[in-house]
């Protein structure tokens, strides 16, 4: 993958862009709300659809300092890497803050894998 171009270079309106954003071909906010919206039909509840937001910004705090995250999402499967990342997250938030509806979710969703995935 290119390197970063240099912040002085960019247009002044893409400076705003947080770095995951700048940096990677992935857009968080759509890929949180698909996976808020797989553990909303789990769980069959609309409480993992207010962690969107929450799931974003550890997203982009990650990226901002971790070199193995950042190096994963840059690289040509980026994406699924954060859909893994991010279904792992949800899972261990509703097990904190929700255990009732955790219960509902498949333990293969934790790992990363979306529902009726099969692993081959």
């Amino acid at each position: 993958m290119p390197e970063p171009i240099p912040l002085a270079k960019l247009d002044t309106s893409l400076r705003a862009l947080p770095r995951l954003e700048r940096q990677t071909y992935l857009t968080p906010y759509m890929i949180a709300d698909q996976i808020c919206r797989e553990a909303r039909s789990l769980t069959r509840s609309d409480v993992p659809m207010g962690y969107e937001t929450w799931l974003v910004r550890r997203a982009r705090q990650l990226y901002a300092v971790n070199r193995g995250f950042n190096h994963r999402l840059r690289g040509e499967s980026g994406l699924e890497w954060l859909r893994v990342f991010l279904r792992h997250w949800i899972t261990a938030r509703l097990k904190r803050e929700q255990p009732r509806l955790a219960r509902l979710v498949p333990d293969s969703f934790g790992m990363g894998i979306a529902p009726g995935e099969a692993r081959r």
